[in-house]
């Protein structure tokens, strides 16, 4: 193995602790995908992190046995793989289960506290999103702003009428359920005043 191939790999790996690392983020209740949100970033790059150098550690010691020579990198390559590997998948079954034990207690308590503000948050980015995809022409500073202040009376209302049921149904199905339509309807009928062109 040459050196470039090492520098290659390396890349690799990080590529895709990289895309796992988004991919295990956005697939958490309430997140969206928002480079702007600090929350979401530290979120990602801390389980890059903790896969890339984690999984890199027990490698490197075996490749430090061999004067870290290019030509003895295949082995501590494959150990590294299989390190990141098995630790995706033992991430994702504890984020399972640790989903489960969240949606069985918002199931029964709703949205409160810090759930709370995790859902306005998400709700509110994403919304702001969407409106900036749709409007391009108005995501300068005005328009921006009231983006913010229709998605934040928007969230706001979604947090205010969302019920354990439609919590625990959404979370579940990782969709929206029927009867919240009906409720994101009424929600943007009380946020019309902010409503981009008012």
């Amino acid at each position: 193995m040459s050196r470039k191939s090492v520098i290659i790999l390396a890349t690799v790996y990080f590529l895709a602790a990289l895309t796992f690392g988004v991919v295990a983020e956005v697939t958490q209740p309430f997140s969206s995908l928002d480079w702007k949100d600090p929350a979401f970033l530290g979120s990602v790059f801390g389980l890059v992190a903790y896969l890339y150098v984690g999984s890199a550690i027990i490698p490197l010691i075996v490749w430090a046995f061999g004067r870290f020579r290019a030509q003895r990198a295949v082995i501590p390559f494959v150990i590294w793989a299989v390190l990141g590997i098995a630790l995706m998948t033992l991430i994702q079954i504890g984020r399972y289960d640790s989903q489960q034990v969240e949606l069985a207690r918002l199931a029964t308590i709703g949205l409160k506290g810090s759930d709370r503000e995790d859902f306005v948050r998400g709700a509110k980015s994403s919304c702001i999103a969407k409106l900036e995809q749709n409007w391009p022409n108005r995501a300068g500073n005005d328009g921006r702003q009231q983006f913010e202040k229709f998605c934040g009376c928007y969230s706001e209302a979604m947090a205010n009428s969302m019920t354990p049921t439609d919590l625990g149904s959404a979370m579940a199905t990782g969709t929206v359920p029927a009867g919240v339509q009906g409720k994101s309807e009424q929600a943007v009928v009380s946020c019309l005043a902010f409503a981009p062109g008012q």
